[in-house]
């Protein structure tokens, strides 16, 4: 396990997240604009800083976390990645990720963590990272019936989709196999009573104060 996973550090910087997954983090200006490749009308939500608040979900098939989803690229044929999107106005980032799973793979499931954020300077984005344990594969799903792109999905082990994401997308790379050691080392935290029953949530989920940060340039 230590050879495939390596160490990994963490990020405790309670300001930082703070703002990420402050209530404020939803009360910015939202601008609307198109998704780069789609037709659909989007609300962006910003944090304080300008940054655009996003949301990934790694989608497991069990508790053992030895397989992950991965979905098809809309902008690179032939290439997969993680499901994940921005924020809508009133949503957590653990609302967003279970969104962006049901919208993108098809999947239902439960919330298990955060695993923590990374930020794109580029393109000035700070996204959240989540895991979930699917228990339902949908038969039909939003993006599967696009006509335009007919999204796929497909079960990779986690050595396979540490090994594909690393090409073109090397951050969720590294956040996978961290959420692996995650799931070795701890017991998540029950989601909070507000996401349980659909509406804001201010506090997450999992230990924020353990969260994983990483900065880049660029993917």
């Amino acid at each position: 396990m230590s050879a495939l996973f390596g160490k990994m550090g963490v990020h405790s910087n309670g300001q930082l997240t703070d703002v990420i997954d402050g209530a404020s983090g939803c009360a910015t200006s939202p601008k609307k604009s198109v998704k780069k490749g789609s037709k659909k009308s989007q609300v962006r939500v910003f944090d304080p800083d300008g940054f655009r608040r996003r949301a990934d979900c790694f989608c497991f098939r069990d508790k053992s976390r030895t397989e992950v989803l991965l979905v098809s690229s809309r902008n690179h044929a032939g290439e997969w990645t993680v499901p994940g999107g921005g924020l809508e106005p009133r949503e957590s980032g653990a609302m967003t990720a279970e969104r962006e799973a049901l919208e993108e793979a098809g999947v239902k499931g439960e919330i298990d963590c955060r695993v923590g954020v990374y930020e794109i300077l580029e393109r000035k984005t700070r996204s959240e990272v989540y895991t979930m344990t699917v228990r339902e594969e949908m038969e039909c799903w939003r993006d599967n019936q696009e006509p335009e792109f007919r999204r796929q999905r497909k079960w990779f082990t986690v050595e396979d989709a540490i090994a594909t994401l690393e090409r073109r997308k090397p951050l969720n790379s590294k956040f996978l196999r961290a959420a692996v050691c995650l799931s070795h080392e701890r017991t998540p935290d029950p989601p909070c009573s507000q996401h349980q029953h659909g509406g804001p949530c201010s506090s997450g989920i999992g230990s924020q104060t353990n969260d994983l940060l990483m900065t880049a340039n660029g993917r």
